[in-house]
């Protein structure tokens, strides 16, 4: 189903690049001390195709997604190291025995 007008079902994961002015720490070297960056909102990301800077809103969705996908990965490598029989029972790597020594 297509929607004609309205906001979107579902956030979509857009591309973030860091900002080439702060080069992604969200704060450039005033006089005398740091200043927020101006080109990114302090972010220290921006869009990766236009180069512009985010919405703070916008930027709240676009890091959740991206944690949601790293959960994910985490939990997913979590259940291939659960399924290894040489990681079980206190084996370690090549089913050697790890003794604290």
């Amino acid at each position: 189903m297509k929607k004609k007008h309205g906001p979107a079902f579902h956030a979509e994961f857009r591309p973030l690049a860091r900002c080439p002015e702060c080069r992604g720490q969200g704060e450039t070297q005033g006089i005398f001390h740091h200043i927020p960056c101006h080109a990114c909102g302090a972010s220290g990301l921006v869009d990766k195709e236009t180069g512009e800077a985010l919405s703070a809103d916008e930027l709240v969705v676009q890091l959740r997604l991206r944690l949601r996908k790293s959960l994910a990965e985490n939990r997913k490598l979590r259940a291939q190291l659960a399924e290894d029989p040489g990681m079980a029972r206190g084996y370690g790597p090549m089913g050697a025995r790890y003794h604290g020594d």
